[in-house]
Order: C-alpha cells, then sequence, then structure tokens
C-alpha cells in the first residue's frame, strides 16, 4: 500500500508539472513585434504590408488573454477586487 501512494504521489507530481508550464504567448508576441520593426527599418514594405494585420491581431489576442485572464477568476463565483466597486 507504502508504495502504491508513492507511485501515485509521484504521477500527480508530474501531471501538475505538464498542466503548469508556460505557454510563452506575450513572449512570442514580443519576438513578433520586433520582427515587424525590423521588417519596417530595413525597408521590406511589401512583406510588411501583408503581414502586419495578422501579426497585429495575434499581438493584442496574446496580450488581451493575458489581461483577461489575470483580471478575471473563472473558477469561483466570487467577485474580483474590481468588480466590488
Amino acid at each position: 500500500m507504502v508504495i502504491l501512494v508513492k507511485e501515485v504521489k509521484q504521477i500527480v507530481h508530474i501531471l501538475s508539472w505538464l498542466f503548469d508550464m508556460k505557454t510563452y504567448k506575450r513572449e512570442t508576441a514580443i519576438a513578433v513585434l520586433f520582427y515587424i520593426f525590423y521588417l519596417g527599418l530595413y525597408g521590406r514594405i511589401e512583406v510588411l504590408e501583408v503581414l502586419a494585420w495578422p501579426f497585429m491581431l495575434f499581438i493584442g489576442a496574446a496580450f488581451g488573454m493575458d489581461w483577461a485572464v489575470k483580471q478575471t477568476d473563472l473558477t469561483t463565483k466570487r467577485e474580483t477586487k474590481n468588480d466590488q466597486k
């Protein structure tokens, strides 16, 4: 029985590590933003015209999702600090 409990604890530890991994949305969005700056700086305007909208939508979505996750608590029905006004 003791061996089974240790194995279960190890499995729970591994699963918690897997699900707590970072997604790197904001870091990727910043890298994409620097790529847009690079294209504009070195005169690749034709490429920039094609990629500007999709890249900026991705950047906005990445930072918007981050903001929304930090401002809301969907796991409970409690009010957040901003809702108590």
